[in-house]
């Protein structure tokens, strides 16, 4: 594991036992919890990749005086593929500034709200043009270069788009990541290709989440 192992005492008394689902690609699909998780390996929809250390106490067979013991898994994977397409991403400004990574189209500087640079939503057509309220017409935008924009049209304003917007099908790692934990990170991240580990190293950087959880997440290695 990486440097965010915990002792077995901690790790019993502070986790939740969250699991981590993955898609038949290896792509991060959801989080559940861990009953939940065992319900679909029941089912046999998915396999078991990483599971949790100390298995908990299950019935005693009055029988034979037996006792079964459950495995708690921390990450799974679906055996059959899901498409991304079957998620729908609704419009909102906060998925237009995850989609473009809080990164302004047109200047490039990543955009924080500790730092004084908040984002803003720019409508690469103005309103008043006749532009939209969706994902094909706004963009993250710095303060500095939509006061620049204004209302006037892109190339009016001597500007330029460094991404061209999109509606997006998959936005994973933000929603994943706002369910995780320093303590389930490395457990997850034993789990994943290493892809995927940077997807998730990338989006902590700019995300909004708790000092240690970023710490563990960028000092996390194999």
């Amino acid at each position: 594991m990486g440097n965010s192992r915990m002792s077995r005492s901690d790790f019993d008394k502070h986790c939740s036992f969250l699991c981590l689902e993955l898609n038949a690609d290896g792509l991060p699909w959801s989080v559940k919890p861990w009953k939940k998780a065992q319900g679909v390996l029941m089912k046999e929809r998915c396999t078991v990749l990483v599971e949790y250390p100390a298995p908990i106490a299950g019935k005693i067979d009055f029988t034979t005086g037996e006792q079964t013991f459950f495995t708690r898994p921390a990450v799974i994977a679906l055996r059959k593929y899901v498409s991304p397409r079957e998620r729908k991403i609704k419009y909102s400004k906060s998925n237009v500034f995850i989609r473009d990574k809080f990164k302004c189209v047109y200047c490039g500087c990543q955009c924080s709200y500790s730092e004084r640079n908040p984002p803003t939503i720019d409508h690469v057509i103005p309103r008043s043009l006749g532009g939209g309220l969706d994902f094909m017409n706004c963009v993250t935008c710095c303060m500095s270069c939509n006061f620049k924009k204004g209302k006037f049209l892109v190339e009016e304003a001597g500007m330029r788009l460094r991404i061209k917007p999109f509606i997006p099908e998959y936005l994973p790692p933000v929603k994943l990541l706002n369910f995780a934990a320093s303590y389930c990170i490395g457990y997850w991240f034993q789990g994943l290709e290493k892809k995927y580990v940077t997807l998730f190293k990338d989006f902590a950087k700019w995300m909004a989440i708790s000092p240690p959880l970023k710490k563990s997440i960028l000092e996390w290695e194999k």
